[in-house]
């Protein structure tokens, strides 16, 4: 039988993957409220203000998951993000910048496709790096297996917010949002381990 935090946890978890990320909100707020200690609903209460983009209300959760556990590379991740859309990243650059060094020794492929992806904005944002961070994304695509997703995302994210209409529409569509037969050959899209 589940206690009445992980009803709420798992609640929360529910409707944050299912794209109510407001009801997510509510009820892992309560199952914070019930068990603050818990890194776990710490995080998904992180992901569900980073749907709705709150990255102040994200920042306080996120900064204490990552402080508990630098070496967890989702909760770096998560750090990352709220410091890196705050209206003034520069200020946070050199936490960034340490976020980023912890993440590039972290030895899994999970967090060296996270750190490809932390890095890449970095470079936009503070380097106006954008071919450089779409090259490297790039490299990352065509290694990736299942994360490759992630990978791509992020491309449209820095695409989106940098008015890059091609490179959002193309990596769009190479996501599948739009048209499910955007990975058959010859599409020109990336595929798992850039293999078709």
């Amino acid at each position: 039988v589940l206690s009445k935090v992980d009803q709420l946890y798992l609640l929360g978890f529910y409707y944050r993957i299912n794209g109510n990320p407001q009801k997510a909100i509510e009820k892992l707020t309560d199952a914070l409220n019930k068990d603050g200690s818990r890194a776990q609903i710490k995080r998904e209460l992180v992901n569900a203000y980073i749907l709705i983009e709150d990255y102040d209300s994200a920042l306080q959760y996120s900064c204490i998951n990552y402080q508990d556990d630098p070496l967890n590379p989702y909760h770096a991740q998560s750090y990352f993000k709220c410091l890196i859309n705050q209206p003034n990243p520069a200020a946070y650059k050199d936490k960034l910048s340490s976020i980023l060094s912890v993440m590039e020794n972290i030895p899994s492929q999970k967090a060296q496709d996270m750190y490809v992806q932390m890095k890449a904005l970095y470079m936009v944002v503070f380097d106006n790096e954008l071919e450089c961070a779409y090259g490297m994304l790039d490299h990352a695509i065509h290694e990736a297996d299942s994360s490759a997703v992630y990978l791509l995302m992020t491309k449209f994210d820095i695409a989106f917010k940098a008015r890059d209409v091609v490179t959002a529409e193309k990596t769009y569509k190479c996501l599948g949002w739009g048209d499910t037969s955007v990975f058959s050959k010859g599409d020109n899209c990336y595929s798992s381990r850039g293999k078709d």
